[in-house]
């Protein structure tokens, strides 16, 4: 989970999305309902508390909550009353129906601190049917002054019903060069370095730092790439990967590399960082491959990547099979 303070800065890549959020309470136009969605490690969390502290704040200061009333100092020490905050309980990975309905038969009541009540649930698009259903009923009959942000990464896991009466907020991946001086002034790690690891973490900010923490993520890079420039890639070199890495993190590091290749082939120049040694390793590989071919691969890569994040793979096995066929087609001319 993202862990921010309700009264810290904003990420300097959220700035706009915060304003957004701003004006509906300075215009008094705040929606019932807000989904904030967008891939881990932008910020998500952040941009909810700090939401939640503005609307339950009793002396706005510029448009901001004041961090000292009533209502600020106890959201500070984590127990104000109007406040409901859940997510999937440790040791699972789902939001329960009874969850929702604590959540529900506790917004029916009065707020006891201000005027509003706020409601953040965290992992929205985790929720079991059932208490996506009972959360429906909260939004279709919803209480007086009540505001609730669900935060997703997948928002094509949230029924329609649910996003239809919900405003949206996505949090996009911002560009590297928007966010290089945050991550360099919060780690030690090398400049090339940090832009192999963000790309890597799929271009979310807060994921880089973590990654950076160890050079695993360059293991896993380095031994993907070293089995695709075998003279034939084995499904069994692949699959062998998962014994000590996860699929997603198998799937992140061969996306980086077709798209490394991408932009070789498109621009002559790297676009990760230090993945190929040199252009002619690089040139030795794609020279006789199209462009075309690799965009294609490169779709490929789209659908493996939102499987995975809709948690329909149920094989890994089986897609690392598939990827090793389609890669020995375009760059080896082989077949399964």
């Amino acid at each position: 989970m993202e862990v921010c303070n309700e009264f810290d800065d904003i990420y300097s890549w959220n700035l706009l999305l915060w304003k957004q959020l701003k004006e509906f309470v300075v215009k008094k136009r705040v929606p019932q309902a807000i989904i904030i969605n967008g891939q881990n490690g932008l910020g998500k969390t952040a941009l909810a508390n700090k939401f939640a502290a503005l609307l339950l704040c009793h002396d706005l200061v510029k448009g901001n909550a004041c961090g000292y009333c009533a209502s600020c100092c106890l959201i500070r020490q984590g127990s104000h009353i109007d406040l409901s905050y859940i997510s999937a309980e440790e040791g699972s990975n789902i939001i329960k129906i009874e969850q929702i309905r604590g959540l529900s038969e506790k917004l029916t009541k009065s707020a006891a601190v201000g005027k509003r009540k706020v409601a953040i649930i965290d992992g929205a698009d985790t929720m079991q049917d059932k208490a996506a259903n009972s959360l429906l009923k909260t939004l279709e009959e919803p209480s007086d002054n009540t505001i609730i942000i669900l935060i997703t990464t997948n928002i094509a896991k949230v029924p329609a019903t649910i996003k239809s009466r919900c405003s949206y907020v996505p949090v996009t991946t911002p560009l590297f060069e928007q966010v290089s001086s945050f991550m360099s002034n919060n780690t030690d790690a090398p400049d090339a370095d940090i832009r192999l690891a963000y790309h890597f973490s799929m271009q979310a900010p807060l994921t880089t730092l973590d990654v950076l923490n160890n050079d695993r993520f360059k293991n896993i890079i380095g031994t993907v790439k070293s089995c695709y420039l075998s003279k034939d890639v084995r499904a069994t070199e692949l699959i062998g990967l998962l014994k000590s890495d996860s699929l997603t993190e198998i799937i992140k590091a061969s996306y980086l590399i077709i798209y490394e290749l991408i932009s070789f082939k498109v621009f002559g120049v790297s676009y990760a960082g230090p993945i190929f040694s040199s252009y002619d390793n690089v040139d030795s590989l794609i020279g006789n491959v199209d462009i075309y071919e690799l965009y294609e691969i490169y779709d490929y890569h789209n659908e493996l990547y939102s499987e995975i994040s809709m948690g329909t793979v149920w094989q890994p096995n089986t897609m690392l099979v598939s990827l090793g066929c389609v890669w020995n087609k375009f760059f080896k001319g082989g077949v399964c």
